[in-house]
């Protein structure tokens, strides 16, 4: 997948930390997971108010969950794995929040969370639109509207 609006997966600093990532690993589900772990473990996980950029991440390494969305897809593009980013709702602490994750394709789609650091996404995660900024501001008028419940849950 080629790059779009601030997920410059074929700039040289991107493909670079990308390869440098990936190292010799070949399998799609093992280089997603790795990469995954990277940007989960060097973003330090703060709120940003700026529209991300995964050059600028990149250099930052600091964001909350759109910055580390945004630099995985951008990241994982760059070795041809196709992914894009998935918004939506997160359950956390008994309430919903707005969120950002990312699908990347291995031969179907799995959904990672690199902020949370899950690898498939867990349930909390509701997906109301996948996309970059052109479709995610058709939800900003709904997030703040939205009544969910939760009638029942369980731990295993």
């Amino acid at each position: 997948m080629r790059s779009e609006f601030n997920i410059e997966s074929d700039e040289k600093e991107i493909m670079e930390q990308a390869a440098e990532i990936a190292g010799r690993i070949k399998k799609p589900a093992v280089l997603v997971k790795r990469m995954m772990d990277w940007v989960y473990r060097e973003l330090d996980k703060r709120p940003v108010i700026s529209v991300p950029s995964a050059i600028e991440v990149l250099r930052t390494k600091a964001g909350d969950c759109n910055e580390h969305a945004t630099l995985l897809v951008a990241l994982l593009r760059a070795v041809r794995i196709p992914a894009r980013i998935s918004v939506g709702l997160v359950y956390v602490r008994e309430k919903f929040y707005y969120h950002a994750w990312v699908e990347a394709y291995t031969g179907k789609w799995i959904t990672l969370d690199p902020t949370l650091n899950q690898m498939p996404a867990d349930v909390t995660h509701i997906t109301l639109l996948r996309g970059n900024l052109d479709k995610q501001v058709d939800i900003v008028g709904i997030i703040g509207k939205l009544k969910l419940e939760v009638v029942d849950f369980e731990y295993n």
